[in-house]
């Protein structure tokens, strides 16, 4: 997964503490604490389903919590990550403000969410053409952020945008269209 491959190359010379919003399975926080041992590492997810392999790992510390009510002090995070998890929220404002509440003057804030909303992708046309929207009734995908959309909410919530990358998933919007 290339969009992994990039933060652990911002992380790969860091120090610090990281948290990691919505950690699902573990398996992405799993790869973070094994390139870098200086880091601690935490988790938080709303599930506290954690695999049984994470438990092992010293530098890595889960909490049962709600993106909305991070459970950290002020300023704590130098990195935080949240891959695929934006577009499953309600309330995006509230959770990219606590966000931006934990982690660190001049830290970074890494993620990842699909950009359905956005015309310029196939998914993002077939939704403004005819409302298609698969990814709501099987992923549950709430948010269709396009590009615009996505930068005015993390300016509005005090972000500061120091690079944006994409992946299309082509042959997965192919396969889900077609």
């Amino acid at each position: 997964q290339s969009f992994v491959k990039l933060f652990l190359d911002e992380l790969k010379d860091g120090n610090g503490d990281s948290l990691d919003v919505g950690f699902g399975n573990g398996k992405v926080l799993f790869q973070l604490a094994k390139i870098n041992k200086k880091i601690n590492f935490f988790g938080i997810d709303i599930d506290d389903k954690v695999t049984p392999y994470l438990n092992n790992i010293k530098n890595i510390k889960f909490k049962k919590a709600s993106v909305y009510e991070i459970p950290f002090e002020n300023e704590k995070f130098t990195y935080i990550s949240s891959f695929e998890v934006l577009e499953h929220l309600k309330y995006p404002q509230k959770a990219l403000r606590e966000i931006n509440r934990v982690l660190k003057v001049g830290g970074i804030f890494y993620f990842t969410t699909p950009l359905e909303g956005d015309k310029n992708n196939l998914y993002g046309k077939k939704y403004h053409r005819n409302g298609y929207d698969p990814h709501r009734k099987y992923y549950g995908h709430i948010q269709k952020y396009s590009l615009k959309r996505l930068k005015s909410l993390l300016k509005e919530n005090g972000f500061v945008i120091n690079k944006v990358s994409f992946t299309t998933h082509f042959i997965n919007q192919f396969w889900t269209i077609f």
